[in-house]
């Protein structure tokens, strides 16, 4: 037969217009199941921009983190660090070490010479409050979530985004002029005499138990109470202090897709902090809830692709005799296969196109309901002085992932039913139709 292309397409598309109804059930059943995952994504994109563009506002745009490799068998810390840096066009700009001062923490910031890095000044308009040791305290929201105050569906997002109460407590750039070093000596040797304090209250009470015939501590027991009083110390922590120009970079740089760890499915050595910002947080939080998408689906494929298997079936059964002719008319199996394939393709595309429109829809309902909210809760979630711009509706690579999988749903379909095109089958439904 040497069917051509053309003739095809235009037997394929006529299998369309002859079976009406079953084409709509396909379209429609793909349709209406990614319709919603469209929407979902389309939703989850627009409100990943607008978040992490409200949340560097303040920063003019760059992000601040503290970072750090912990000990693994993959090589150098700081090689790992700096690679995965450059790799990122991330900058380390300092350090921070964190003291745990019995209750209180306070992070130091050494900042390298020459590196750029906010005025006390400037990070104090970010929202900071100055404390008694001269040093800021960063908090972002209050320590609240960003969760809209009606029931929305952006509330399964915003819910996990909080505010960014730094765990450091107080922060302060070390200025060389030894003030934090003597703030921070000038505890500890507090916290050491409330230490040798309790001690003496412990034996005191000691000595009332004994006169009613307790045991008594032992004088190495002592000596040890003391000694670890008078030595405390407290547990000190360090991290990088990096800088990235955008956010994009940086969502690059806290995925880690590319470890070692993960690729071996190890626990991950890598960590990154909020600094300034909660820009990590939603980071995670938005890639938390696409990968929950991902799972819904896989499961909509496969139901997807029964549902089109077996009205597809059914139509090749009912085609039996259409069949039948292609082959009397020297039509190779190949032909055959082709002409449907294309019928499965069409429908596919079809299906894109109506759930497009569906996801498109269900995302403007969602902007028409919630943009307004969300842009007055943004602004006085982050202090703006002007509301940030809402974008609701975004395309990123999971729009062309989720296209992906609706285009699968026709080699599938046709893998599970091409044994319907066999000559024994097509006579069996010929006999059974006479």
């Amino acid at each position: 037969m040497g069917l051509r292309l053309s003739d095809a397409l235009r037997l394929s598309w006529a299998n369309i217009a002859e079976y009406k109804g079953r084409s709509v059930v396909v379209v429609a059943t793909v349709a209406i199941l990614f319709g919603l995952v469209m929407g979902v994504n389309f939703l989850l994109r627009g409100l990943e921009v607008t978040l992490l563009d409200a949340s560097v506002v303040k920063t003019g745009g760059k992000v601040y983190v503290e970072t750090s490799f912990k000990k693994s068998r993959y090589g150098s810390n700081e090689a790992r660090l700096n690679e995965r840096l450059e790799k990122y066009h991330g900058e380390k700009v300092g350090t921070l070490k964190t003291y745990a001062l019995d209750g209180e923490t306070i992070g130091v910031m050494e900042i390298e010479s020459g590196k750029e890095f906010p005025t006390e000044e400037e990070y104090a308009e970010w929202g900071t409050e100055k404390q008694e040791t001269d040093a800021a305290h960063l908090s972002v929201g209050g320590g609240t979530t960003l969760e809209l105050k009606k029931a929305s569906v952006l509330n399964l997002v915003l819910g996990g985004v909080y505010g960014n109460v730094i765990e450091e407590g107080e922060l302060v750039v070390n200025d060389g002029s030894g003030e934090i070093e003597e703030y921070i000596n000038t505890r500890v040797e507090e916290i050491r005499q409330e230490k040798v304090a309790s001690v003496d209250e412990m034996l005191a009470m000691e000595v009332a138990e004994e006169a009613e015939g307790e045991q008594e501590f032992t004088e190495e027991d002592i000596a040890y109470f003391y000694e670890e009083a008078e030595n405390w110390e407290p547990e000190v922590s360090e991290e990088s202090i990096a800088v990235f120009e955008n956010y994009w970079d940086l969502k690059d740089y806290v995925l880690t897709r590319d470890t070692p760890e993960a690729k071996n499915l190890e626990p991950q050595a890598f960590g990154v902090g909020n600094l300034f910002s909660n820009t990590v947080d939603i980071i995670n939080e938005v890639e938390m809830m696409r990968t929950v998408l991902k799972f819904f689906e896989v499961v909509l494929l496969v139901v997807a692709v029964i549902v089109a298997t077996l009205t597809f079936a059914h139509l090749i059964d009912n085609d039996a005799a259409t069949v039948a002719l292609y082959r009397s008319m020297g039509a190779s199996t190949g032909d055959i296969y082709a002409i449907y394939f294309l019928y499965l393709v069409e429908l596919c595309l079809l299906a894109v196109a109506v759930s497009i429109g569906i996801g498109l829809i269900l995302a403007g309902i969602v902007a028409v309901l919630d943009a307004g909210d969300l842009a007055v809760r943004l602004q006085e979630y982050y202090g703006l002085v002007v509301a940030p711009r809402v974008r609701l509706v975004g395309i990123d690579q999971r729009f062309w992932e989720v296209t992906g999988m609706i285009m699968l749903v026709a080699p599938l379909v046709l893998a599970l039913t091409s044994r319907r095109f066999g000559a024994k089958h097509i006579a069996k439904k010929l006999k059974e139709d006479q």
